[in-house]
């Protein structure tokens, strides 16, 4: 905790003198569960980052349930708190938030934890919370087009699951019928309670932030918010592909440190524009997907959005004239740039870290172990040496 955060008391920094107010209103608790990859360490990081404006001005908590004071800064994610395997442990936190706001007088409550989409116990544990006195609880999830999601969840998981060869592999195993999905959470809260958006630009005109504190009822024009840098961006193909040749590198498809490690190190030329497709599928294989899905999503589309001509997602559908070549593999041409960049930034920040460090020591820089960068420098070219034959080229 900073120092400003221990000058404060929850009295100070209440909206207005609501503390130990009796109060008249029901508190909205808003669980957004998802689902993964649609862009919700962004939602994740915008509420974080203005966790006091959202409580102070619009009357809306974003708790940090890892610290006993929860307008404390820093904390970006509930999914911990939802995979704890303590189900008493879980609801007790959330009615530790309700119990604030209900002293506060604060209106409304934010959760976000991706995985519950998915999750078999989610809906059970989601109707226990719905039954907490003094709430009305909704849950937000955010559905992406098919074909799209795939192409998504194999560049951030699939390709590191051993289990899966390739990402045709990947299609054919993986259940996408989001009806079926929304299904269970119906039957276990009810559909009065689930709000469903489409993750897609041509239903986010605005964007994806405006959006999420629209349903809310949070304008996002009436403050002037923090701004924050998404906490990952995807990359170009053949970024990816040097991923992919990593996966033994993975020990689990949550293990993101060589995806930072690029992150960190490449500039945004070499990275993905939001909801830019990474044509890892052919127009013909996105239309299979799309057929095979096609009935479950008109029944989402006329269930919960009212849409009576059925139609879920905007995006244009693909042709099977559309333009489309496979990817061709790593060529030395494409690789250079790639790790030319990757060395000169490590170099330039090596050197900015080795000057800060003289101009401390009077001029003497300690000496430096090999950082965990370097070795995975080292282990991406010796896989890359092995798969394209460069040994040559690596030792000019």
């Amino acid at each position: 905790m900073d120092g400003e955060e221990k000058s404060m008391t929850l009295q100070e920094n209440s909206p207005g003198d609501l503390f130990n107010r009796t109060p008249k209103e029901t508190i909205s608790l808003y669980l957004h569960i998802g689902m993964g990859k649609t862009g919700t360490s962004s939602i994740q990081n915008f509420m974080a980052g203005n966790t006091r404006i959202l409580w102070k001005s619009c009357s809306c908590l974003y708790p940090n349930m890892n610290k006993k004071y929860l307008l404390s800064t820093g904390f970006i994610n509930h999914l911990f708190l939802f995979n704890n395997p303590d189900k008493n442990l879980k609801v007790a936190e959330v009615r530790r938030a309700v119990e604030f706001c209900k002293k506060s007088s604060t209106k409304k409550l934010v959760f976000s934890a991706e995985a519950l989409f998915e999750s078999r116990d989610g809906p059970a544990l989601v109707k226990e919370l719905s039954e907490i006195p003094g709430i009305d609880l909704k849950v937000i999830v955010y559905l992406r087009r098919q074909d799209s999601w795939l192409e998504s969840a194999w560049k951030q998981w699939g390709y590191k699951t051993k289990d899966f060869v390739d990402i045709s592999d990947y299609i054919q195993r993986r259940d996408c019928n989001w009806y079926k999905k929304i299904q269970v959470w119906e039957q276990a809260i009810g559909k009065e309670r689930i709000i469903v958006r489409c993750y897609e630009k041509e239903q986010l005109p605005n964007g994806l932030i405006p959006d999420f504190l629209n349903v809310l009822g949070i304008d996002y024009h009436s403050q002037n918010w923090i701004d924050r840098k998404d906490m990952f961006i995807g990359f170009q193909r053949d970024v990816m592909e040097i991923l992919f040749l990593n996966k033994d590198f993975c020990f689990g498809n949550s293990d993101n440190r060589l995806q930072n490690f690029f992150d960190r190190n490449l500039d945004p030329s070499f990275k993905k524009e939001s909801f830019k497709s990474y044509s890892f599928l052919s127009p013909a294989e996105r239309i299979f997907i799309l057929k095979k899905y096609e009935a479950t999503n008109k029944c989402i589309a006329r269930e919960y959005l009212n849409r009576p001509d059925g139609v879920l997602f905007y995006e244009a559908c693909p042709s099977q004239d559309e333009q489309w070549e496979p990817y061709q593999g790593l060529t030395v041409e494409k690789i250079v740039p790639i790790f030319t960049q990757v060395l000169y930034n490590m170099d330039r920040k090596y050197n900015k870290a080795s000057g800060n460090i003289k101009g401390k020591s009077g001029g003497k820089a300690a000496g430096r172990r090999p950082t965990g960068s370097s070795l995975i420098l080292s282990h991406i070219r010796d896989v890359i040496e092995e798969k394209y034959h460069l040994m040559k080229i690596w030792k000019r």
